[in-house]
């Protein structure tokens, strides 16, 4: 059996003659049904540039997203963290629509940055190039 993603999964390639860098984010349906309001949001931010060949959507509602932009690709992703924690502080739900005192996400931004090494905490599936 698959596992189930619950978070995005996040990269960044480098082209390799124009050192361009072009970040690649999946949003799973289950991340998707807690918080789309907060990748709609995200996902308005003007210095996200992509068009819709830079959009593959699966038949379960997740989607897969190419992007490119103004500042790094990873400071935009450590955005969507960002406002994703904000989010749930604010509403103080669990990811299963219950109550509660406090929740804050796993992956947290400042846990990322205070190591050093921005992805440690956050798993990109492996890929195969054809």
């Amino acid at each position: 059996m698959a596992p189930v993603l619950s978070k995005p999964q996040f990269q960044v390639f480098t082209h390799s003659s124009t050192g361009e860098k072009t970040g690649r984010i999946y949003f799973p349906a289950l991340f998707l049904a807690d918080f789309y309001r907060v990748v709609i949001n995200w996902l308005k931010y003007s210095d996200i540039n992509f068009d819709s060949r830079d959009i593959k959507t699966y038949g379960d509602g997740s989607f897969r997203l190419y992007f490119q932009a103004n500042d790094a690709p990873e400071t935009l992703y450590f955005r969507l963290i960002k406002m994703t924690e904000q989010y749930f502080n604010s509403a103080q739900i669990s990811p299963y629509g219950q109550k509660t005192m406090k929740y804050t996400m796993p992956c947290s931004i400042n846990s990322i940055s205070n190591q050093g090494k921005i992805f440690d905490a956050i798993k990109a599936p492996k890929l195969s190039v054809r």
